[in-house]
């Protein structure tokens, strides 16, 4: 004999599962369209002004949660779900196996799989070709009035393009004009200069040798 059970399990097996499937959800599509960690991190991106690495944990730990959930769910309901499968797949009139319907839940969960392996085999591909992108932390070093102009990967890790104006004793307004006029980057006085490389869309070292010439040319009046 079946045990029974209170009446509140249910609906709060039901409530819990419906907030745990709402976050899942979301923090799944935040991430899917999210940029990588790095470049989320240096732009600061948000969506719906949570962070990228706050999402991350939010579907990790709703996706655990979902495991124990859906098993109390599926062990509570499971003679409804047993009879209501039956119910599907076997012909009323003739009690014999419905082949158009066993067929079509087949065909559901064999869709629902495939796409799962689809999308995982591509996020692996997608893995392997940017595992071997890294970055050297070499240094672009240029003279200039007796003056050494260095850029470096670590400078550009931590350094505003205000700080590294000030470093080298230049207006960071002219250095924004020199920039833009001259090589067509975008910037900001207070925008990391890693950030503004990603948001650019350039090559590290383009834009080390870049950023040391502007400076050099700001140096000379120009």
């Amino acid at each position: 004999m079946a045990m029974k059970l209170p009446r509140w399990v249910r609906p709060t097996i039901d409530v819990l599962l419906t907030i745990d499937f709402i976050v899942a959800a979301l923090s799944g599509i935040a991430l899917y369209f999210a940029p990588s960690g790095r470049i989320a991190e240096v732009t600061g991106w948000t969506f719906l002004g949570i962070s990228r690495a706050l999402w991350d944990a939010l579907h990790i730990y709703f996706g655990i949660a979902m495991v124990p959930l859906v098993g109390i769910h599926i062990v509570v309901n499971l003679a409804p779900l047993v009879n209501q499968v039956k119910a599907m797949i076997r012909d009323r009139k003739t009690k014999s196996i419905n082949v158009k319907a066993t067929l079509g839940l087949i065909l559901v969960v064999m869709v629902l799989i495939g796409g799962a392996v689809a999308y995982t085999w591509n996020s692996i591909e997608g893995e392997e070709d940017t595992s071997e992108i890294t970055y050297e932390d070499t240094n672009t070093t240029v003279s200039y009035d007796n003056t050494t102009i260095e850029i470096t990967g670590s400078m550009l890790k931590s350094y505003t393009l205000e700080q590294i104006a000030q470093l080298y004793d230049v207006p960071v307004d002219e250095l924004i004009r020199v920039l833009n006029e001259d090589y067509g980057i975008e910037a900001q006085a207070d925008e990391l200069l890693e950030s503004i490389e990603i948001k650019n869309e350039l090559d590290r070292e383009v834009f080390k040798d870049m950023l040391a010439e502007a400076i050099i040319k700001v140096k000379e009046g120009g």
